[in-house]
């Protein structure tokens, strides 16, 4: 039987968001410690919470992807007023 993340990290779109924009906010060296902390933290919680090893770190590479992304996509979207698309 397959082990299922109920909940991939990767598709909570708001915590990304909330990390990349607090990354954003600080120097390289503090914001890279940072998601390496949150990933850390993350990666316990799956393990405390019995998701084989292999599954955890497959969810902590996708969230890490993801945060990556939402930061390109901040640094390099402008702000759109009344958040109104184009």
């Amino acid at each position: 039987m397959a082990a299922i993340v109920p909940f991939p990290s990767s598709r909570r779109v708001a915590m990304v968001q909330r990390l990349a924009r607090q990354m954003l906010s600080y120097k390289q060296a503090s914001a890279d410690k940072l998601l390496a902390s949150r990933l850390k933290k993350m990666a316990e919680t799956l393990s405390a919470h019995g998701v084989p090893d292999e599954l955890a770190s497959a969810d902590v590479d996708a969230f890490h992807a993801a945060v990556q992304a939402e930061l390109w996509r901040q640094t390099f979207t402008p702000e759109r007023p009344h958040g109104g698309a184009a």
